[in-house]
């Protein structure tokens, strides 16, 4: 059941860190991280409200249960067993803490009840492991070292992966998702109370789609230009050579630079294709998803003969105006 529950975490990629007591702003929240591509959320049991405050969180949690069915919901900053005992009562389907708290960690274990405890030091990881965790959170991310910390401690614990939170933007969520040990990244920059407090979402949809783009790295890789046979393709390769794209010839085509491939003959695509690069296209392929996009399953390439190794390669099944679509594992 574990395993299950981080995988789904794992493709979410992003889990937004929420702090509200009011529902109304809970469902406008998830709408709109929805609508940013984002399918989970960590709604934190932070409150200066006392017990009152506490139920008002759990009652957040039980309305997104209820409204968002698919939607991938956590309880964070779970610092006792009563606190995970109302969040699971609420629907929290997954408890985030940010320390390591042994009663803690065996009231979820008891339970059967994922639990994704805060380390930021070896010997706290080897308690973790010790109870046979395979995921962790890394918080402070930023403030423990960051990147560099978890490379570090990847050696000692080669199957562990971790959740780091903490000091991370838009502009280093890409340095965290770049390494296969992240299982997800947690952060709260953009969906923070002054994106909404006139009222409006929008801009919380516009922040939550940056980030989900930066955390799986998607970006222009080549276009590939269709061509009828391979002096026309070597025509157009000497003329972009002009413009100091050199030609590198292979028997299917003539990559000039690294932005254009024409092609001998008709590939995928009425006038050609785009190369998207991503850090990780299952990834990928679990967030285009939620917009109508699919692989198209007898172009996927994997790391090694084994079917179920990483995907390097696949086509999607729409074009944009005339051209194939398809990702690659960027290096």
């Amino acid at each position: 059941m574990f395993e299950s529950l981080l995988k789904k975490v794992r493709m979410a990629a992003l889990v937004p860190v929420v702090q509200t007591e009011e529902v109304e702003t809970a469902l406008h929240l998830v709408d709109a991280l929805d609508a940013g591509g984002v399918k989970a959320i960590e709604m934190t049991f932070r409150t200066k409200n006392g017990e009152v405050g506490l139920r008002k969180i759990a009652a957040c949690i039980t309305a997104v249960r209820k409204e968002k069915p698919d939607f991938l919901i956590g309880a964070g900053t779970v610092t006792n067993e009563t606190f995970a005992s109302i969040a699971v009562e609420s629907g929290a389907q997954f408890i985030v803490s940010p320390g390591y708290n042994e009663k803690t960690v065996d009231w979820c274990l008891a339970h059967e009840v994922p639990v994704i405890p805060g380390v930021n030091c070896a010997s706290q990881i080897e308690l973790a492991v010790g109870k046979g965790l395979s995921a962790v959170k890394f918080f402070p991310a930023e403030l423990s070292g960051g990147v560099k910390m978890i490379k570090a401690l990847s050696g000692p614990f080669p199957t562990l992966s971790f959740m780091p939170t903490g000091g991370i933007n838009a502009d280093n969520i890409g340095d965290y998702m770049k390494l296969p040990n992240v299982l997800a990244v947690g952060g709260s920059w953009f969906v923070k109370n002054t994106l909404y407090e006139d009222g409006s979402f929008e801009r919380v949809t516009e922040e939550t789609h940056r980030a989900i783009v930066r955390a799986l790295g998607l970006r222009f890789g080549h276009v590939g230009i269709n061509f009828n046979g391979e002096a026309d393709g070597r025509s157009a390769a000497s003329q972009l050579a002009l413009f100091g794209f050199e030609g590198n010839e292979n028997p299917a085509s003539i990559f000039c630079g690294s932005e254009f491939e024409l092609m001998k003959g008709n590939g995928r695509g009425t006038n050609g294709h785009i190369g998207i690069l991503t850090y990780n296209v299952e990834r990928a392929l679990d967030y285009l998803s939620r917009f109508g996009y699919l692989p198209v399953a007898k172009t996927a390439k994997h790391e090694t003969d084994d079917p179920d190794s990483p995907l390097t390669f696949v086509y999607l099944d729409k074009d944009i105006g005339g051209f194939g679509i398809h990702l690659k594992k960027s290096l």
